[in-house]
């Protein structure tokens, strides 16, 4: 019995100890994505920014009012709720502004082309 007792207690100090080591190791793994994160959130900011000055001329409503989320906008005599509105982009941006929308009265979203 003192052997396997014996055994018991070796493994299970190897197992924390192998526990230690690989939180130790996660630590310096978040260190550097912290550290990476940090670095590349100016950059999707601007990509951002890009979008939506794109967004702003190119989507607006038939008064030249860029389109943005939360407006009620109206064509062919219905009136939809804008949801979203994004840049369709498959392998590269392809100029084809959409909005996502909800039309007055219905619970399913659809996309839209530009406006004007």
């Amino acid at each position: 019995m003192k052997e396997s007792d014996d055994k018991y207690s070796n493994r299970i100090a190897d197992a924390e100890q192998l526990t230690k080591e690989v939180q130790a190791i996660y630590s310096e793994i978040k260190v550097f994505e912290d550290a990476y994160k940090k670095q590349i959130a100016p950059l999707k900011q601007k990509i951002a920014q890009l979008e939506e000055s794109f967004l702003d001329k190119w989507l607006v409503d038939s008064t030249g009012r860029p389109v943005s989320k939360g407006m009620v906008i109206e064509k062919n005599g219905k009136r939809f709720k804008v949801l979203n509105r994004y840049q369709q982009c498959i392998f590269q941006y392809l100029g084809n502004a959409r909005v996502s929308v909800l039309p007055e009265g219905k619970k399913r979203t659809l996309d839209i082309f530009p406006l004007n």
